[in-house]
């Protein structure tokens, strides 16, 4: 068809239910996300039970996470997000 892939990125995904709640935890090249999808009431409630502080969410996504760690450790972005990619920026 003509395209042309200009960016990708690698992950592993694990999905877990609680309740009503949708709980996903990606691995990326330079570091994990955990997203919880749910109502406001539902989500604080499973912050607490998980023992999580809403105040240290990041609400950007994780293409803005990458960007952004990059900017903060000085790493020039790349276009393909990979694992064996040793010059990775690190949440961590």
């Amino acid at each position: 068809m003509g395209y042309r892939v200009v960016s990708s990125y690698e992950r592993y995904r694990e999905t877990y239910m609680a309740d009503t709640s949708k709980i996903t935890l990606d691995t990326f090249p330079f570091g994990y996300i955990l997203e919880i999808e749910d109502g406001e009431v539902e989500i604080s409630k499973l912050c607490d039970v998980l023992g999580l502080d809403k105040k240290n969410s990041y609400l950007l996504s994780c293409d803005d996470a990458y960007y952004d760690l990059c900017k903060k450790q000085g790493i020039k972005p790349k276009d393909h997000i990979l694992f064996d990619d040793k010059e990775m920026p690190s949440i961590c």
